[in-house]
């Protein structure tokens, strides 16, 4: 029987993760920055490539230069793709003029070039053909506009050169990427991976450079939580929310201010959150310098009721950001002490930005009855041994040994096996009377 439930439990686990792999090929989501495919896997070479990249919001702007060789000595005509992956507009510039490109699925690549195993999504491709004759060098430019999809958490997943290492993706000797964060905030990325923090600037520019070896790739996990949080009163079909959103767009904040006022007093939108408007109307207040009033608004605010979820650290870094410019030291100590601890454990990026900026706790002085105290704790603790520090030591050593494991290992496999043994010299024995 405990065979059989083994069993059960491990085919559910197995069906589980096949279920999950089967969902992220079949969706496309935030940006994957797929690189240049080679379906005939022609004699060619990249020597260099540039990237920049622009995320603004859900929207996605993004050039790729390149320089391709032919290392073939015929002429050869290269079948190049590149995966959509939310494209609204699609271009190939090799200097002189726009080459042409057509779309087609999966299918169509697999039946046509015989493709086998892409690792993509089942998407529509964008397809182009180059010729090169012996040697000959080229240089193209794609160009992409794209609209991103979000997550199931509300976030976008960034990443980039994490098909280099797919069959018919092709890796470039020297590669450079320029990654821009338009508007940026520290609160927007909360993951990530294959770049460090300080890789990125204060104004969301990151510029990486890779010599024919990706690594794992990069990837971040991005939320423009201002953009959301004020998109959200513009999906209302009411006229009032539309018009204020359209007046902070346009930075007429005390336009916007009174239109918010306006619709608190008299709401009309029985599906838009109320605290949505407070807190739009809280920005134009900080937006327009009046800190004061931003801090006694926002700190009236149920954040728990906001939209994204995220905004709470975009609210602690506003208050922190107010704090300090009304020169409220024990507020700017007061954020930190709630901020520092979470962003350490769960926003490296913001964690890092608060100290790169020189957000530190400012570490309370002892009294002198503290002080005193804390000196004769010491003076005690130098006259003899000391036992509480003895076994905690003791405990310290015993935790991080691997034979403390080794011996807890031994001692588990000794109980088990006694009781397997127990278990089968205890048989029932059946008697049957007349």
């Amino acid at each position: 029987m405990g065979k059989i439930i083994k069993f059960l439990v491990l085919a559910v686990l197995v069906m589980i993760m096949l279920t999950a792999a089967a969902y992220a090929d079949s969706v496309d989501t935030g940006w994957k920055g797929y690189g240049l495919y080679n379906f005939n896997k022609s004699d060619v070479s990249i020597s260099n490539e540039s990237d920049n990249i622009t995320i603004n919001g859900e929207k996605v702007t993004a050039v790729y230069e390149y320089t391709i060789k032919s290392n073939a000595d015929k002429d050869i005509a290269v079948n190049f793709g590149i995966p959509d992956n939310g494209i609204v507009k699609f271009s190939i510039y090799d200097g002189s003029k726009y080459l042409n490109y057509k779309t087609r699925n999966t299918s169509y690549l697999k039946s046509t070039y015989g493709v086998e195993n892409l690792q993509t999504p089942e998407v529509r491709w964008y397809l182009f053909t180059m010729v090169f004759t012996p040697g000959q060098t080229r240089s193209i430019s794609v160009s992409i506009e794209a609209q991103m999809k979000k997550a199931e958490n509300d976030t976008y997943g960034l990443s980039f050169f994490k098909d280099r290492g797919y069959s018919y993706a092709i890796n470039s000797e020297k590669t450079w990427m320029t990654l821009n964060l338009p508007d940026f905030k520290p609160y927007y990325i909360y993951e990530l991976e294959g770049v460090n923090e300080e890789q990125i600037s204060n104004d969301g520019v990151a510029t990486l450079s890779f010599s024919g070896d990706y690594g794992n790739g990069i990837f971040l996990r991005y939320q423009p939580i201002d953009k959301m949080a004020l998109d959200s009163l513009g999906k209302s079909a009411y006229k009032k929310p539309k018009s204020i959103v359209k007046a902070f767009n346009e930075k007429k904040y005390e336009e916007a201010l009174n239109l918010c006022n306006e619709y608190i007093s008299s709401p009309t939108d029985s599906s838009l959150n109320l605290e949505q408007v407070k807190f739009i109307k809280a920005e134009c207040m900080r937006l327009s310098g009046n800190y004061a009033e931003y801090l006694s608004t926002v700190e009236q605010l149920d954040i728990s009721r906001l939209y994204p979820g995220r905004i709470r650290f975009k609210i602690l870094h506003d208050r922190l950001i107010a704090y300090k410019n009304t020169g409220n030291a024990e507020g700017v100590n007061t954020i930190l002490k709630e901020l520092i601890p979470e962003t350490q454990q769960i926003y490296p990026f913001l964690y890092h930005w608060l100290d790169r900026n020189g957000y530190r706790l400012e570490e309370a002085e002892p009294d002198a009855e503290d002080a005193a105290s804390q000196n004769n704790q010491v003076s005690t603790k130098n006259k003899g041994f000391d036992v509480l520090g003895a076994v905690i030591d003791f405990f310290t050593f015993v935790t991080e040994s691997r034979w403390t494991y080794v011996l807890l290992g031994f001692i588990a496999g000794f109980i088990i096996g006694r009781l397997t043994k127990r278990r089968k010299k205890s048989r029932s024995v059946y008697l049957f009377r007349d």
